[in-house]
């Protein structure tokens, strides 16, 4: 999956964390964050650290894949069995 803005990233985080069947706050909890930090990054805040990003995207079970461009893609499974994310286009912020 391609994430091309903080909103998709918010989007995608939120999607998985209802599919492990967590609360923010239990997300929050395992991530070492805030529930505020989740709702903030689940509604797209384009500020999030990212290292804070990475922290959680990981208790979710998911790894990150930074693809440059012009390169084929190289899918891999995350630690749950998902795609794993292609970060290539939000490292740089939203556009």
């Amino acid at each position: 999956m391609n994430i091309r803005s903080a909103k998709e990233m918010g989007a995608l985080v939120r999607s998985r964390r209802q599919q492990c069947n967590w609360t923010q706050s239990e997300l929050a909890e395992r991530a070492d964050v805030s529930a505020l930090w989740i709702s903030q990054l689940e509604r797209g805040k384009p500020t999030a650290q990212f290292g804070l990003v990475l922290r959680t995207l990981k208790e979710l079970g998911m790894d990150v894949v930074v693809q440059e461009p012009g390169k084929d893609p190289q899918v891999k499974k995350g630690r749950s069995g998902s795609p794993a994310i292609n970060l290539d286009d939000i490292v740089g912020g939203d556009r």
